[in-house]
C-alpha cells in the first residue's frame, strides 16, 4: 500500500491495520513504537491517522451513551472486514 514514495510499504500496511488500536491505546509497547516510528516517516499514513482522528473526535462529541455491547462488537467486526478488504 506504500504511497507517496514510503520506503517501508510492509510499514504502510500494518499502519493502516493498526491505527484504530494505536489511537486508543490498544496495542503493546513494542507495536505501538513500531505504529508511530512508521507514521513519522510516512506522510500518507499520517493523513489516514488524522482522517481517523477528525472521526473518533466527531463521533465521541455526537454520543450521548454508550451503545450496547452487542452493537459494539457488530461495528468493531464490519470495521475490520472494512480493513482486511481493502
Amino acid at each position: 500500500m506504500s504511497i507517496g514514495g514510503c520506503a517501508d510499504p510492509q510499514g504502510c500496511e500494518d499502519a493502516d491495520k493498526h491505527v484504530y488500536e494505536y489511537q486508543h491505546r490498544e496495542l503493546t509497547e513494542e507495536d505501538r513504537r513500531r505504529i508511530e516510528a512508521h507514521l513519522q516517516a510516512c506522510e500518507h499514513c499520517l493523513g489516514l491517522y488524522h482522517e481517523e482522528d477528525v472521526i473518533r473526535r466527531r463521533v465521541s462529541q455526537c454520543a450521548c451513551e454508550a451503545a450496547p455491547e452487542q452493537l459494539r462488537s457488530r461495528v468493531f467486526a464490519m470495521i475490520a472486514g472494512w480493513r482486511t478488504g481493502r
